[in-house]
């Protein structure tokens, strides 16, 4: 649920108390700072997402122990990001076209992989932004398998960012159009 949303922080404080069971897993979306960060933390967040890199709101993410997941845009922002304890990082950087592209999504991973060989740190990556088809998954996928290995396959370290790329994968499937998102 993205803070955009009037009143987000009650929204995931009522999922929160609802389905405290380990049930769903609550994302706050387009936190811009630490106060942000903490509200949604408080109200029962159990992951964090920015638009971009917010060194405040990453240490604070890591204080409470809440997966921290900023959008990047250069090396140097993808560096600090992991040096600062993000666990996932994201090429979206919000509501643009196009934020995802493979020689970016390639340059990210990179990173992420002379990171671990450097710290031990195991980061997920999140191409998002213009991803729409299935075959822009795959194109996605093959660069992580190549460059990170198939151990980053799963959904705890790769995921894509858009629901476009789900209704073209359900459509391919069925073999007819699905707009469920």
């Amino acid at each position: 649920l993205t803070f955009t949303v009037p009143g987000a922080h009650k929204v995931i404080e009522a999922l929160a108390n609802k389905y405290n069971n380990g049930e769903m897993l609550l994302g706050a979306g387009t936190v811009l700072d630490s106060e942000t960060a903490r509200t949604a933390i408080l109200s029962g967040a159990n992951y964090v997402v920015s638009p971009g890199f917010n060194l405040e709101a990453a240490k604070l993410c890591n204080r409470y122990r809440v997966p921290y997941m900023p959008g990047c845009m250069t090396i140097t922002e993808v560096l600090t990001a992991m040096e600062a304890g993000a666990d996932f990082i994201k090429t979206s950087t919000g509501k643009v076209d196009v934020n995802a592209t493979p020689v970016s999504a390639y340059i990210m991973c990179e990173c992420i992989a002379k990171f671990r060989e450097a710290t031990g740190k195991i980061v997920g990556f999140k191409p998002a932004g213009g991803i729409s088809t299935a075959q822009d998954a795959l194109c996605y996928y093959s660069i992580v398998s190549t460059i990170l290995g198939k151990e980053w396959l799963n959904k705890n370290l790769f995921r894509f960012g858009v629901s476009r790329v789900a209704n073209s994968i359900l459509s391919a499937v069925e073999q007819k159009t699905v707009s469920y998102f």
